[in-house]
Order: structure tokens, then sequence, then C-alpha cells
């Protein structure tokens, strides 16, 4: 059965309201603040996200800015965007930062990648499963960027993902069955449905991203591409990195 492709022709924003569909979506603008746009399979975004969330069940490109402290980009697949500041990006699978990120965290069951220009991470906090590639590394406001490299990348193991999701569902299915005893408990249902059901969502998709990260094999490393120092704390296995020298022979592994 084809996969269904929502177009919206303009911004997602106190127009269209939020936006959730099973399928694609594909956005011929921004997504506006305090909009949020969920797609089950891939999500498009021709412009900029500002102070909203974009969750995606597939990949998630944005061609524009991923800008504010209540930004959220997540997706179980692989991310790919332009530039970001103070937001949140989260992905299954790898994270493509085309000229820059400040002030975010970056976190991905696989890989980061920041080698385009100028290709700089400038504080906030990186957690790749795998592999960071980037030209540079630098401070914000004399704050370090922190990157932690071979840590599990998600908070939760799969195991933990995979019994809250079925105490979820049987919660869900629960209040779905129970009758209301009068408009206010209806009210009261509708509301925690909602809530469950995003609940649910936000569970599935963070399972589908930890089933991804654990396929990946390799061993945990940095690149640093371009000459000049280290603004950064680094952490490699659990270890911190503290080398003035950066070699590629060096067993933790911090290469330029």
């Amino acid at each position: 059965m084809p996969v269904s492709t929502l177009t919206v022709h303009g911004d997602a924003g106190p127009i269209t309201g939020s936006i959730r569909h099973e399928g694609d979506i594909l956005i011929h603008g921004s997504v506006l603040p305090g909009c949020r746009v969920e797609a089950s399979g891939s999500l498009h975004v021709d412009r900029d996200i500002r102070s909203a969330e974009a969750l995606s069940g597939g990949d998630l490109t944005i061609r524009g800015l991923v800008v504010g402290p209540e930004t959220v980009v997540d997706a179980v697949g692989s991310i790919s965007l332009r530039q970001a500041a103070d937001a949140r990006i989260v992905a299954g699978l790898d994270i493509e930062i085309l000229t820059l990120a400040e002030r975010c965290e970056i976190v991905a069951g696989r890989r980061i990648h920041a080698a385009g220009s100028p290709g700089h991470i400038v504080g906030g906090l990186c957690r790749p499963g795998r592999l960071l590639t980037v030209r540079r590394l630098l401070a914000s406001g004399g704050r370090p960027a922190v990157v932690r490299v071979g840590f599990p990348p998600f908070a939760e193991t799969r195991e933990e993902l995979e019994r809250r999701l079925a105490f979820t569902r049987g919660r869900f299915a629960a209040l779905l069955h129970a009758r209301a005893a009068s408009a206010r408990e209806a009210r009261r249902q509708a509301a925690e449905s909602a809530a469950f059901r995003s609940l649910l969502g936000t569970l599935a998709r963070r399972l589908s991203q930890a089933i991804r990260a654990a396929g990946d094999g390799g061993r945990p490393g940095v690149r640093i591409l371009s000459p000049g120092p280290v603004e950064a704390r680094i952490w490699l296995d659990g270890e911190e990195w503290r080398n003035e020298a950066i070699r590629m022979e060096e067993e933790n592994r911090v290469d330029r």
C-alpha cells in the first residue's frame, strides 16, 4: 500500500494548527512557534522550525534554521538540517549539520556529522552513539562544548522502553473502554486519551531509535577536521580525553 503524503502549501502555524499525519509530510514553509508537526513517515520542511516541535517516524529534513529553546526535532531515522541554535535534536541514526550548531543538545544513535562550511559545533552537548565528525569544536560564552561518545545515546534501554510501551498500551486500552458517568468525566477521559496517545507515539519512536542504534557496530571516535584549539570536553567510552596532541593512533581515538 503506497504511503500517503500530506502537503502544506505555506507555514504550519496558527492557521493550520498542529498537524499529525499517518504518512509523509511536506511543508513548503516554516513550522511556527507553538506548533507541533508529527509524521509517521518522513517529514520535510522547506524553511525554518522556530520554537516548535517536528517529529518523524522516518527521516527529517529541514532546509532552513532550527532555533529556539522550546524547539525539538526528533526522528526515528536520520536528520539533515542547515543551521541550529538552542534546540534539542534527536535521531535514531545519523544527524547531518550543513553549517553550524550553537548551544544545542544533539543526540544520535550512530553519527553526528558537521563537516560543511564552517562545520562548527559551538557549546552545547553532543551524544553520538559511535562517531562525531566536525571541523571545529568551540566554546560558547566561555563554556566548552561537551562531547560524549560510546555511551548509550538514549536514556532508556530497549528493554525498559518495551516495558513502558506495554504498560502504557494497557492503560490506554482500559481508558478507551471505560464509561464516563458524567460530561465532566467524559472531558477528563478525552484529555487523558489524547495524552496517552501522544505518549504512545513518543515511546514507539524511542523504541525504534534504540533498536536502530543498537544495530551499529564499530569503535567510538571523534574526528576534528580543522586546525586550532579544541574548546570542548570529550569523553570516549567513559574516559575523559586530556591529551594536548591529537593523533589517529592514540587509544582515545580522537583524530585530526
